[in-house]
């Protein structure tokens, strides 16, 4: 078994076998949360969904925690993308109350907030998506 090992590193490269492993975490912990937030943000936004969505970021948040990754910048990323995860919950639980109450004003004010935390989300989507598929 060992001697397989050390051959298969020796075709594939061990590194590559490394990262595939580390991404297929990553995939598996990042797409269904995510694609199960998208789903359930469409129509209007009722405090409960955005209570709903608020417990997916913050234990999608959680959930990538735990994963270690070899490459630094890799491990910078996916630490910024939790960053911005948990200010979601945050902001998703503020827009919740503010909904609540009907504080308008307020709500718009956190709905924006939410709204630019799409570019940074995205911005590391794509990155740790590069770094993923890169050779």
């Amino acid at each position: 078994m060992w001697i397989c090992g050390l051959a298969l590193c020796g075709l594939v490269g061990c590194e590559r076998i490394t990262r595939a492993k580390q991404c297929s975490k990553l995939v598996e912990a990042v797409n269904p949360t995510m694609q199960a937030i998208e789903t359930q943000s469409s129509g209007e936004l009722t405090p409960a969904k955005l209570k709903l969505s608020a417990q997916r970021y913050a234990s999608l948040a959680e959930a990538l925690g735990p994963l270690e990754f070899e490459d630094r910048q890799m491990a910078l990323d996916v630490a910024a993308f939790r960053r911005t995860l948990s200010q979601a919950a945050e902001l998703c639980e503020e827009l919740a109350q503010a909904k609540a109450k009907n504080e308008r004003a307020q709500a718009e004010l956190v709905r924006r907030e939410l709204e630019a935390l799409r570019v940074p989300m995205k911005g590391s989507s794509y990155k740790m998506n590069a770094w993923c598929h890169s050779p």
